[in-house]
């Protein structure tokens, strides 16, 4: 996942938005695969987010 260190504190924003989209639509689909898999990406994002000093919450 060498894209996330490449991110900005906006671009990781945005790509939380995006991941919490996708993340809802594997819950209402029951794939949990996915679902781990985006849960896995998700604290990588938001580590990066708070790594440059932005607010995750």
């Amino acid at each position: 996942m060498d894209w996330i260190r490449r991110l900005t504190v906006k671009e990781a924003m945005i790509e939380m938005r995006r991941l919490w989209r996708e993340r809802e639509a594997a819950i209402d689909d029951s794939d949990y695969e996915e679902l781990e898999r985006l849960n896995l990406i998700l604290s990588a994002v938001s580590s990066r987010i708070a790594d440059l000093g932005g607010d995750v919450g």
